[in-house]
Formats: structure tokens, C-alpha cells, sequence
């Protein structure tokens, strides 16, 4: 089988890391970049995001703590954009229940979405009465420079091509205008531990550290990278653990992450990237 390239840098170089959920997990040998082999239809994600496991997922039931640090860059960042563009256009791309689009709402921005899983959607649309759009945003037509915002939250490793996502959110953005975005990294301890448990036969921790409907994972290097070929400018990136509370409601597994993440704070590699970008003019 010819080998698939890889979408950040094109190379044709990739190591098999581990066969999960029946696709083979790559990683690029010239940038680091994983993702899995083959890549899920536009058809297969819209039936998976649809599916009643996916909307009543733990991930979703827990999102009611706004005290997560998740959470904190959220309001940190409706903040930003109310300061920098008041009463300006936001569109928040996978806004899940919504509660950045209500933190925007609530400072005078003007709200849209686009949301993948037609059931989360239609929630939105009812919670907030706005825009709701269901495609890809390479595929809805937006105009030029036609916000001021746009926010990505925990999105980039749901699509099939990230490069592309970022350049059309590049596009539909005015002239100076932010992206907040966070995504997952794979510079940390328990990607690590996930790995070795897997080569000692127990592939269960990093099958969730793998889920099926992530597709791409990032090192720090990776996604500066994406960033900048995309026409952005970085502002600010940090990385932050995800808050235990948030991954999972098992005391057992919440102590076992706060065991580990406490290695990271001492290393500084931390499980998520939260970038703030400006649009660029193209040189």
C-alpha cells in the first residue's frame, strides 16, 4: 500500500506506532507528527459525531465546572476578544455545549458556529438562536475576512486536514483578526507511559489517550509549525495539563493524573496547547 503523506510537512517517512480502534497510528519521521491511517470519511465522522455515545460521552456531562483551567482560557479568551473587537463577530468552530459562545454573548459579541454533530447543533441553535452551520468550514462559502474571532477549541485533532482548516480560518477572518485555539500534545510524561504500557502488551491507556475521533496529535515544534505556514502570528502558547475533573469522573484515574501531572509541572510538557494567533498580511 502506497503510504499516505503526512499533512504537516509531506513526508513520505512514517514509522506504525500501534494498530487502535482498527487504524493504524503513524508518526512522521521528519516532523513528529501522528495521525491515523486510513483517514475516517467526511460520512464516517458525521455518523460518529451523530451517534448517541458520542453526544452523551463523560467529556461532555462533565463540562459544568467552569473552574477548569480549561475553562479559565475560555473566559480569558472571550475577554481578549471583547476588549480587542467590542461588538465585533465571533464564529466558534465545534463550540460543543456552547459555553464560550455564551461567554461572547454576554460581552456584547455577536455569535456564530459551525458544529459538526448534528444533534449538538441543533442545541445551540435553540440555547443561543443564532448561525449554526453543519459542514466543514472549507465547504460553507464564508466571505472574506467576515469575523473578527474565531475559536477552535479542542478542535485540530478532530478534522481530516488541519492545514487546511487553519488556512480557510485565515481566510474568513478580517484583516488583524484572533484565533484561539487548543489541541493535544504528545511532549509529556503520560504519552509516554501510554506508550510503554503498550509495548508491554497493555494497550488500553493509550488507546485512550488515541480516541477514534481524534485524528491528529502534536508536538510543540508541529504545531508553531501549522501556525505560522498557515499566515498566523503567535501572540501567546502555553501548555496546561487537562484538568482531571474534566477527563474523567473515576477518583482512582484522577489521582493517577494528578500523580503524573505533577512530573509535568516539574518537566514543563504538559498535556494541551492553547495558542493565541493574529491574522498576518501575506508577505
Amino acid at each position: 500500500m502506497k503510504p499516505s503523506s503526512c499533512n504537516l510537512c509531506g513526508g513520505r517517512d512514517q514509522h506504525l506506532m500501534a494498530r487502535l480502534h482498527g487504524r493504524d497510528l503513524l508518526r512522521c519521521g521528519g516532523c513528529g507528527m501522528r495521525w491515523y491511517d486510513p483517514t475516517p470519511t467526511k460520512a464516517e465522522l458525521k455518523s460518529l459525531y451523530a451517534a448517541q455515545e458520542y453526544v452523551a460521552a463523560e467529556y461532555f456531562s462533565l463540562e459544568d465546572d467552569l473552574q477548569t483551567n480549561h475553562y479559565q482560557h475560555m473566559l480569558q479568551a472571550a475577554e481578549t476578544a471583547s476588549r480587542r473587537f467590542p461588538g465585533g463577530s465571533v464564529l466558534e468552530i465545534g463550540p460543543g455545549v456552547g459555553h464560550f459562545l455564551e461567554f461572547c454573548s454576554t460581552r456584547g459579541l455577536r455569535v456564530e458556529a459551525i458544529e459538526f454533530s448534528q444533534p449538538l447543533a441543533q442545541a445551540i441553535r435553540e440555547k443561543f438562536g443564532c448561525a449554526v452551520l453543519e459542514e466543514p468550514i472549507e465547504e460553507c462559502g464564508l466571505p472574506d475576512g467576515s469575523f473578527q474571532v474565531v475559536a477552535a477549541f479542542d478542535l485540530l485533532e478532530h478534522v481530516r486536514d488541519p492545514m487546511a482548516l487553519l488556512r480557510e480560518i485565515w481566510r474568513v477572518l478580517a484583516p488583524d483578526g484572533l484565533l484561539f485555539l487548543s489541541t493535544v500534545s504528545t511532549d509529556n510524561v503520560l504519552d509516554r507511559v501510554g506508550m510503554l504500557l503498550h509495548r508491554a502488551g497493555v494497550s488500553g491507556p493509550l488507546a485512550k489517550l488515541h480516541p477514534p475521533y481524534h485524528l491528529y496529535y502534536f508536538n510543540k515544534l508541529a504545531i508553531k509549525r501549522y501556525i505560522e505556514q498557515s499566515g498566523f502570528a503567535i501572540e501567546a502558547l502555553v501548555q496546561e495539563n487537562y484538568d482531571s475533573r474534566k477527563a474523567t469522573s473515576s477518583l482512582p484515574a484522577r489521582l493517577f493524573l494528578d500523580g503524573v501531572y505533577s512530573l509535568h509541572n516539574m518537566s514543563g510538557d504538559k498535556t494541551n496547547f492553547y495558542v493565541t494567533c493574529r491574522k498576518q498580511a501575506p508577505s
